[in-house]
C-alpha cells in the first residue's frame, strides 16, 4: 500500500487519548545536498549502490565511497532496483531540494521529517546538513 495511503488511514482512525491528542505524522527520507549537480550525481550513485543491498548490506565492509561507486558493474536488475528506489531520495543543490523537500512534506502532509544524509564521509554528511540547515533556518 502507498505510503500516503497508510498515512490517510492513520489520520481517519485515530483515537485521540491523555496523551496524544491529534494524529501526527512523521516521514523519513534520504537527502543529499551538495553545491552542484555533478557531485549530487557522485553521491547519489554511492547511495544508489549500497541501497542495492546485496549480501544483506555486507557486500562492502563500509559504506562504498564515490570511487568505489563509479567503478560498481551495474547489470540490468541492479538498474531497475536502483529506479525503483529513486521515490526514498531527495537530491540536488539547495534550491532543489527544497522545492522537493516542500513538496514532500505537502503531498504526505508530515507534522515532521526524519532526514537520513546517507552519503560516503562524514565530512560529505555534515555538509548536506548544514547545507540543509542554511535552507530552514
Amino acid at each position: 500500500m502507498p505510503a500516503k495511503d497508510n498515512i490517510d488511514i492513520y489520520k481517519k482512525y485515530f483515537q485521540a487519548s491523555t496523551i496524544k491528542m491529534d494524529a501526527k505524522v512523521m516521514a523519513s527520507v534520504f537527502v543529499i545536498v551538495a553545491d552542484n549537480e555533478a557531485e549530487v550525481a557522485a553521491l547519489q550513485h554511492a547511495l544508489d549502490v549500497w541501497l542495492l543491498g546485496k549480501l544483506q548490506f555486507a557486500e562492502f565492509e563500509h559504506f562504498p565511497s564515490v570511487d568505489t561507486a563509479q567503478k560498481y558493474k551495474l547489470n540490468d536488475r541492479d538498474k531497475e532496483m536502483i529506479q525503483a528506489h529513486q521515490a526514498r531520495i531527495i537530491a540536488g543543490t539547495q534550491e532543489q531540494v527544497k522545492a522537493q523537500l516542500d513538496d514532500f512534506i505537502a503531498t504526505f502532509e508530515v507534522d515532521e521529517v526524519l532526514v537520513a544524509p546517507l552519503i560516503p564521509g562524514i565530512e560529505q554528511r555534515c555538509k548536506t546538513l548544514k547545507l540543509l540547515a542554511e535552507i530552514y533556518l
